[in-house]
């Protein structure tokens, strides 16, 4: 088998330009350095470099070795790096953006497990509606539900699960109004929406048996927040569309009621998002893999 050194040798001289500079970095003699890309030669049955007094040539046949001893070299760094991050201990300061849709409920419920088990990790939680740009912005990875996921080619992307919304109000709401039927009958009611704005929407609703009703609607109310919604809807101010990992307490404890029970909006996709880096520090890693194992599969 080939020894690997000699293509990391040979990448070195050519890297530095010539023997002497190369053995000089390395910390080894020019002959030893020498010896090395003879028998790599000898090996590949091809010469590499040419040696003349008058100067250092690599032939056309070195430069396309070299390029594939830069790969080499890059695995070996990577192997390196990967066995060096599984046994070094998550340490320094964490950035993390989420959605406030999330962060109120699911991720405010599992984070104190992560802070505890992971003491040197100082965990930065900004959240926000906005879309960050994680690379821009500074932060080691973003949460996001959306219903396509990022094609972003600077970020990798990790699928945690999905988010459904359903379709809710308050007893005493549904007292004062016909209860919906069906999807066509929310037109005749006043709808509550995520958004920062009033202005008309366009909601799609996929029934159990996969039929699908797409309605424009003008809310009542709009807000930018979803526990805002919840306590309006509480209130009796309308309908809401809300995930079910937002509301499903209100409706155990009978402050709202699920109306059209069997059908839901489109699923969205919750998925991280991080900066496409070769390596993956310890700390952003430990924390993508909690998120994994303990954020529920459905929201």
């Amino acid at each position: 088998m080939q020894d690997l050194n000699d293509f990391y040798y040979f990448a070195k001289v050519v890297e530095y330009q010539g023997f002497s500079a190369a053995a000089r970095k390395l910390n080894i003699t020019k002959s030893a350095l020498s010896k090395r890309v003879t028998r790599l030669e000898a090996t590949l049955h091809t010469r590499l470099i040419e040696r003349s007094t008058r100067g250092f040539r690599v032939t056309e046949t070195g430069e396309k070795i070299y390029t594939q001893c830069l790969t080499i070299i890059a695995g070996i760094d990577a192997a390196n790096a990967t066995a060096m991050n599984a046994t070094a201990t998550p340490r320094g300061k964490l950035r993390f953006a989420c959605p406030p849709g999330i962060a109120h409920d699911a991720l405010a419920r599992i984070l104190p497990g992560f802070i505890n088990a992971h003491p040197e990790i100082k965990l930065a939680l900004s959240v926000s509606n906005r879309r960050v740009d994680v690379i821009e912005d500074g932060f080691d990875l973003a949460l996001r539900v959306r219903q396509h996921l990022d094609t972003d080619p600077d970020l990798i992307v990790r699928k945690l699960g999905i988010s459904r919304r359903v379709v809710t109000a308050s007893p005493d709401y549904l007292t004062s109004n016909t209860k919906p039927q069906s999807p066509t009958d929310l037109m005749n009611h006043s709808i509550l929406s995520i958004n920062d704005e009033i202005k008309a929407e366009e909601f799609t609703f996929v029934s159990r048996l996969g039929e699908s009703a797409t309605l424009t609607m003008a809310p009542n109310f709009a807000a930018s927040d979803f526990r805002v919604l919840l306590e309006a809807a509480i209130g009796g101010a309308g309908i809401a569309i809300l995930p079910a990992n937002i509301c499903h307490t209100a409706i155990k404890a009978g402050q709202l009621t699920r109306i059209l029970p069997d059908w839901h909006s489109n699923e969205s996709i919750v998925h991280i998002v991080f900066p496409s880096r070769r390596h993956l520090i310890p700390t952003t890693r430990t924390l993508i893999d909690y998120l994994v194992k303990h954020l529920p599969a459905e929201l």
